[in-house]
């Protein structure tokens, strides 16, 4: 159960850090394209 716990979390540290870096990714994009 708690190896189950532990397999959910460290998947949706996962995934935010994902979605983090892809909006850290296209504002740093924006920022360079607009020059």
């Amino acid at each position: 159960m708690s190896e189950d716990l532990e397999k959910m979390i460290i998947i949706l540290l996962l995934f935010s850090f994902i979605v983090l870096f892809a909006m850290f990714a296209t504002f740093v994009y924006g920022l360079f394209n607009t020059t």
